[in-house]
């Protein structure tokens, strides 16, 4: 009687599901198109409802979590679930009961556990009559992704998307599910995990920004300004069938809608477009109704309150001929780049242009790149790369009316510094399971070395990962990590050892876990410049004992500013909301992220003008009869010239001096090299708002170069500019052939006998100073009876009694500094050491007497060099 309770239970609630799967709301009588709308109570009953509508039958049937914290580790669910197996979804920690009616009403055997779902929901998918739970979960949403992509047959191709990027993943979901290709997912730096190489296929596309995703040889990048831009983009470049179409809300939100959509698009080979719900109509594909068939069927995936009636009335409006009658398309009107002059050296660092498409709205906004001289300098995505000596033009261009924008790139030859060595703040690293990340700090010598790029590389990811230096403990066990340097491949090492994470309760150790109550960030606003310094967010997860401090980031607009760890990256200029959310309990923590554009100052004709700190100078020729004959200009600061002869055109854009307070000069030549009309003066009367910092100097205190083991010396950081705006540092010891440890004030604590590198580190500009510290043995001073000695500053004094006639009867001693007790009595043993005041010129005196504690024998005169 129970199971047919618990069976009619479950019917019911499918039942209440399918009430609301599927609604027809519209048609229009004039092409045959069609609207729907897959909808239940919740994101869960949406799932129940799509199911519904593509499947009377399953045998497989993938589980994803419904919270959006988690879903970006199923977001890679898709392409395994392919044409043949619907996606739902289920609370973390419980079987959500209208799924569990779900499965049992479609028949499941198999079921996909992808991402982070407790083990209690696959105990009770287990628990099923006749179905069998396969779990798919990885130590962070890189390694979920590997092991869905490890169940493809032979993937056709991938994409590969950005760490955060869930809303891009989410736009090929549907190509993915039904053309074989994987949903792969980039480090927080870009760079394609080795674990995920493998299923790749031969057909690569990146989508998003180069900032998100770096270049893969052979790849296709598809993206555009923000999430609805890199839908279209998608849309216009692959191939789909336009009977069907589905139309998902594309905010954070409800995402998940589009997840679980997939197989059934997948079906009919059907896009998902997404859309807003600002109350403005935004769809990101506006012109898909021009592909739709006369007969298509578009169905919006949510309530009214979702997707609105007027979203997918511009997705299905009438047509003609296959053209649209109500697509507006936005035309580009102008390009500029962020930096119209680049300096750079061979052998160094690349530079990075960004280009801005007027106006921010432009229906395309696919922009090109090339090169003028790729023996000078070659560009990839506005990533500039040094090649030889000389002059080279980069040039943007859009696709759409074909605007462009250069920049003048000029290659130095410089000395190139080999890297000599490698070394790790910490050559071994203890970690438990599910605790907090370590942090490994690789310093390249010498610190001038030109090439200072390091990667790195774990021995087992069962057991630690490594992402830039941060290790994520994955399971219990020993690995290596390894940093290697690009230049002459110097390599370091740190051995980390993972421990299952256990709590003492009563004195007894359990595995009971500390879960995560709330997060906060250091900076709840944050204000840069773009193309200017990074910002820092600090996340802090309590409880300070939490057994998972894991924390994601991301960013709510890419165009404006990038996140990784918590380093924010100023891209353009707007507002960005920055939020950092717990692996443990989905606690979120924002910051409003302002961006501001470099401001820009004209310099007119026989007129002195003053500039902001930082800004771009433009030369606005409002009086060409001052300048008659005038062909080019050049660029003075304070009287010295900083760029050659540049031919003049009528606005031209140059860079002021960086160092507030400075005079900028810009005169003006004809063809013969004669100067021409006035010199135009600019003074640079403010700073910077971010003013980075270039250098780190560090030292002991009073320049000590030495600390005895077992005592202190305070180390200091001194950082250029003084003006800095964020001069904070990070204190790491790295041992040498001595240890040591240092405190987050630069406190340094001698351990071991021999040499340590101190280093500071700015998070804010990634510029770090060094010092090597000896550890040295305090010397040794002999207390003789009867005799005044002296001692080294910070030396150990040692009583040693070799007259002990003068000390008949004496059992203890005393030690006073300068008069004043310093100890209390203490045993008298032949050889007692002690330790002096810390001040040089001081006296110390050791005084002996009897049990009865009467003095006996002569003090003892130490003086302190």
């Amino acid at each position: 009687m129970k199971k047919t309770t618990t069976k009619k239970t479950l019917a019911t609630l499918a039942l209440a599901c399918m009430a609301m799967a599927m609604t027809p709301f519209n048609a229009f009588a004039d092409t045959g198109v069609t609207t729907a709308r897959l909808f239940g109570s919740d994101r869960v009953g949406t799932a129940v409802a799509v199911a519904d509508a593509g499947w009377t039958t399953a045998g497989t049937a993938i589980l994803a979590p419904s919270a959006d914290a988690n879903l970006v580790d199923a977001l890679a669910a898709a392409p395994l679930a392919g044409k043949a197996a619907p996606i739902l979804l289920t609370d973390n920690n419980t079987l959500t009961a209208a799924t569990q009616a779900e499965l049992v009403k479609l028949g499941v055997k198999n079921v996909y556990v992808v991402g982070a779902i407790n083990q209690t929901v696959v105990d009770q998918v287990n628990a099923m009559s006749g179905v069998t739970a396969t779990v798919l979960k990885g130590a962070d949403r890189i390694a979920t992704a590997a092991a869905i992509s490890a169940k493809l047959t032979a993937p056709a191709g991938s994409f590969v998307v950005g760490y955060g990027a869930l809303a891009d993943a989410l736009s090929v979901a549907s190509y993915a599910a039904a053309n074989n290709y994987s949903i792969l997912v980039a480090n927080p730096d870009g760079s394609l995990p080795d674990s995920e190489a493998a299923y790749k296929g031969s057909n690569v596309y990146i989508i998003g920004g180069p900032t998100l995703v770096a270049d893969i040889a052979g790849a296709t990048r598809l993206f555009g300004t923000d999430r609805f831009a890199t839908n279209r983009a998608v849309l216009d470049a692959l191939t789909y069938k336009y009977d069907h179409v589905y139309v998902a809300n594309g905010t954070d939100a409800h995402l998940v809608d589009s997840l679980v959509a997939s197989s059934l698009a997948a079906e009919t080979s059907a896009p998902i477009v997404l859309t807003d719900t600002d109350g403005d109509g935004e769809i990101s594909s506006a012109s898909i109704n021009s592909k739709l068939d006369s007969t298509a069927v578009v169905t919006a995936l949510g309530g009214n309150a979702v997707v609105t009636d007027a979203d997918v009335a511009q997705v299905s409006g009438p047509t003609s001929g296959g053209n649209s009658s109500n697509t507006t398309t936005v035309a580009v009107t102008g390009l500029t780049l962020n930096q119209p002059t680049l300096a750079l050296m061979t052998g160094g660092a690349n530079g990075t242009l960004v280009a801005t498409v007027a106006p921010s709205t432009a229906t395309n906004q696919v922009v090109t790149w090339a090169t003028s001289n790729a023996a000078v300098a070659t560009v990839v995505n506005g990533v500039v790369t040094p090649v030889g000596a000389g002059t080279a033009t980069i040039t943007a261009t859009t696709q759409d009316g074909a605007m462009a924008a250069t920049s003048i790139v000029t290659v130095s030859t410089g000395t190139t510094v080999a890297v000599t060595g490698l070394t790790l703040n910490q050559p071994t690293l203890a970690l438990t399971t599910g605790g907090a990340n370590g942090t490994l700090v690789a310093t390249v010598a010498p610190s001038t070395a030109t090439n200072q790029v390091v990667t790195w590389a774990t021995s087992n990811a069962a057991v630690a990962t490594v992402v830039n230096g941060v290790v994520t403990p994955v399971g219990a066990g020993t690995a290596t990590i390894t940093a290697t340097t690009q230049d002459v491949a110097m390599i370091a090492t740190s051995i980390v050892t993972v421990s299952e994470g256990t709590i003492t309760y009563g004195g007894h150790s359990s595995n009971v876990p500390v879960f995560v109550t709330s997060l906060t960030l250091d900076q709840p606003t944050l204000s840069l410049i773009a193309g200017e310094a990074n910002g820092t967010l600090v996340a802090t997860v309590a409880p300070s004992n939490a057994t998972n401090q894991v924390v994601t980031w991301a960013t709510s607009d890419a165009a404006v500013a990038t996140v990784v760890n918590g380093v924010v990256t100023p891209v353009g200029a707007g507002t960005a909301t920055i939020t950092a959310t717990t692996q443990d309990g989905a606690m979120v923590a924002t910051s409003i992220v302002t961006v501001s554009a470099v401001t820009t100052t004209d310099v007119i004709t026989g007129t002195s003008v003053a500039a902001n700190y930082g800004s771009l100078v433009t030369i606005n020729l409002t009086s060409p009869v001052n300048y008659v004959g005038a062909t080019q200009f050049q660029v003075y600061v304070n009287g010295a010239p900083v760029s050659s002869l540049v031919p003049l055109n009528t606005a031209t854009t140059v860079y002021p001096a960086q160092a507030s307070g400075s005079v900028v000069q810009v005169e003006f030549f004809d063809a013969t090299g004669t100067q021409v009309g006035t010199t135009q003066n600019v003074t640079l009367q403010s700073e910077e708002t971010n003013v980075a910092v270039t250098g780190i100097t560090v030292a002991g205190a009073a320049n000590a170069t030495t600390v005895i083991n077992g005592t202190t010396l305070q180390m200091s950081d001194a950082v250029l500019p003084a003006n800095a705006t964020s001069p904070a540092v990070i204190w790491s010891v790295v041992p040498g052939t001595g240890t040591a440890t240092i405190s987050s004030t630069g406190l340094l604590t001698g351990t071991g006998t021999g040499t340590v590198t101190v280093t500071a580190i700015n998070t804010a500009s990634s510029v770090k100073g060094t010092a090597v510290i000896n550890v040295v043995v305090a010397p040794t001073t002999d207390v003789i009876t009867g005799t005044a000695v002296t001692a080294n500053y910070g030396s150990l004094v040692t009583i040693n009694l070799t007259n002990p006639v003068s000390y008949a009867g004496a059992t203890q001693f005393q030690v006073y500094l300068n008069g004043t007790s310093v100890s209390t009595l203490a045993p008298l043993n032949s050889a007692t050491t002690v330790f002096p005041a810390q001040t040089s010129g001081s006296v110390v005196q050791v005084e002996f007497f009897n049990a009865a504690g009467t003095q006996v024998g002569v003090a003892q005169n130490v003086t302190l060099n």
